[in-house]
């Protein structure tokens, strides 16, 4: 006797049917969704207990951005504190905090984006430390500073 083939299930659900219907959904929708839509694969990025810093990679389009929009929801929801949002591109932080306050409104005052040099420019003047910038050592400092970022959180 022939066994029925079963898909991918947990319990009552189809989850690649779930999965199908909510990139479906997600692709008729306007485009603002379709730029903070977190597809359930993702989730677990969300929602994972890190012991230290993270750094999440790949090539561009994959969804590192919207994991991490969706990750500083998800902090300002559990923790109920404020949480910071750091990025290297200066046009990011604007374009974050809109798409924050459209898809978790209850919780976008409490999230604050920067770039990266313009939180370290006011962290330095709001302790009287003279900022000096030398634009021809600019992106090599940056770029050590993201490998020292980098190397602290696979050192954890």
């Amino acid at each position: 006797m022939e066994q029925p083939q079963q898909s991918a299930s947990d319990g009552l659900f189809d989850l690649e049917g779930l999965r199908d219907a909510a990139l479906e959904e997600a692709l008729r929708a306007p485009i603002e969704q379709w730029m903070t839509f977190l597809h359930p694969d993702q989730v677990a990025l969300v929602r994972r207990n890190w012991s230290g810093p993270a750094r999440i990679s790949g090539p561009a389009g994959t969804g590192k951005t919207v994991v991490g929009l969706h990750r500083a929801a998800y902090l300002a929801r559990r923790t109920g504190g404020r949480i910071l949002y750091v990025t290297f591109a200066n046009n990011l932080p604007r374009v974050q905090g809109t798409f924050l306050r459209a898809m978790s409104p209850a919780v976008a005052d409490r999230v604050e984006f920067r770039s990266l040099h313009s939180w370290a420019q006011e962290f330095l003047q709001a302790r009287d430390v003279p900022v000096r910038l030398l634009r021809s050592q600019l992106f090599v400092a940056m770029t050590r500073a993201r490998d020292l970022l980098w190397l602290g959180s696979v050192a954890r």
